[in-house]
């Protein structure tokens, strides 16, 4: 950002008032642009006065994702859609209205609906623009639109909702039309931009998943490796750990995500959970340790199992299960990744013993440490390894590309939605 835009900014958040721009009792905006509220530049909720004799795109809140993409279309029969579904057409902007929908940015932009006409559900708003409908919708998933409607939802807890009104009301800074279009598509592109990295991480993530299941299993070779596997029990090549924090040594406590791996809990919760003075009877996870959750999800069914790669010592709640390698004869690198695989969970699921807790694994300490593991010869676990983080260093690369594209979108929308920064600028 050059000095005269920086200078800008700073002088209209000073309440002062650049050359090209004017003060209005809403804020400062470019002198070509005006004030509106959103009711005068679109219909809100309009009602169907259409016939339809075609199939039409059944959008439910999950098929919209939290920026404003549609993730999945379903066509239907129009004589099989349900009384009280909301009706739109290509081209409508929907915003949930339900908490926590509304708060974490539900909504789509359909212009890319497969048919002509749409119904979705009942807990959507339907904005059909007057102006630029690429635009206004940006202006719908900008955080200070969700932010400011957030305060005057309506409802019981659990069951809030923001009114129609208060979206008609809600005051957005409007450019001429030539200008919304070219801020609309400087948006779009960048959307472009992070839709394409995501597809790169999403293609990484598959190659992972098949070079691991393909390479740690034996399924596949690598060029120059012929010796015999072996299987190991985890008993065999490892130790359970179990010391505890009696002296009260070490204060920071680490949880074991399934997304995440093993972080700081005040990472995961954005607060720490365990009191400190409760954790005496934690277990002590040192480097390079591993820790089992038997908690289990979508993303891992059987619970994670992750090595500490935090390079410091914390510890765990005594629900989790702490071992470490102390076989000279496996890379701990190829356990880490046999361990993130899904080539256990097989021998999980035919020892567990499912009792009540339906989303916690039951499994003894024996059965656990009986797990079976296949062992190339020591080099190959230590070419397989290489080759894993190889690809792990890929996509973190690429991870931290997409959420500084992200970064930059949201910094492009509070610059160019509010004409802190012109088009012809950038």
């Amino acid at each position: 950002m050059n000095s005269t835009i920086q200078k800008r900014i700073e002088a209209i958040q000073s309440g002062k008032t650049p050359k090209g721009y004017k003060k209005t009792k809403w804020g400062i905006i470019p002198v070509q642009w005006e004030y509106r509220k959103i009711k005068d530049v679109c219909e809100i909720n309009p009602s169907r006065n259409y016939n339809i004799d075609s199939d039409v795109t059944f959008i439910g809140m999950t098929d919209v994702s939290e920026d404003g993409k549609i993730k999945n279309q379903k066509q239907i029969p129009v004589s099989t859609v349900l009384p009280g579904l909301t009706p739109f057409m290509r081209g409508d902007i929907l915003v949930a209205k339900i908490t926590p929908c509304f708060e974490n940015g539900k909504g789509a932009n359909t212009s890319t609906l497969q048919t002509e006409y749409g119904f979705g559900s009942t807990e959507f708003h339907v904005l059909r623009s007057k102006i630029h409908n690429i635009f206004l919708f940006f202006h719908t998933i900008y955080p200070d639109f969700r932010n400011k409607l957030k305060s005057e939802m309506t409802g019981t807890a659990g069951q809030k909702r923001v009114s129609s009104n208060s979206i008609s009301n809600y005051i957005i800074p409007l450019p001429p039309l030539s200008e919304q279009e070219a801020i609309a598509e400087i948006l779009t592109q960048q959307d472009r931009l992070i839709d394409l990295l995501q597809k790169l991480i999403d293609e990484k993530r598959r190659q992972k998943k098949y070079l691991m299941q393909t390479l740690l299993t034996g399924r596949i070779r690598l060029p120059g490796f012929k010796g015999k596997w072996k299987t190991k029990t985890l008993g065999e090549i490892a130790k359970k750990n179990t010391t505890k924090n009696l002296n009260l040594n070490y204060t920071e406590v680490f949880t074991n995500s399934a997304q995440h791996g093993i972080i700081p809990q005040n990472q995961q919760f954005d607060k720490d959970i365990a009191n400190v003075e409760n954790i005496d009877g934690y277990y002590i996870v040192e480097a390079k340790d591993f820790v089992y959750n038997p908690r289990i999800s979508v993303t891992a069914p059987c619970g994670p199992i992750n090595m500490n790669t935090l390079g410091k010592t914390g510890v765990v709640s005594p629900l989790y299960t702490v071992f470490s390698i102390h076989s000279g004869d496996v890379e701990i690198g190829f356990i880490k990744h046999y361990f993130q695989s899904s080539i256990w969970h097989e021998y999980m699921k035919g020892i567990a013993n499912y009792g009540a807790r339906h989303d916690r694994m039951n499994i003894s300490n024996d059965d656990f440490f009986a797990m079976p593991l296949p062992l190339p010869p020591l080099p190959e676990q230590e070419a397989i390894a290489e080759i894993l983080s190889t690809a792990d260093e890929e996509l973190s690369l690429l991870e931290r590309e997409l959420e500084q594209e992200k970064l930059r979108k949201k910094a492009l929308m509070q610059l160019l939605l509010t004409g802190l920064v012109r088009v012809e600028e950038l």
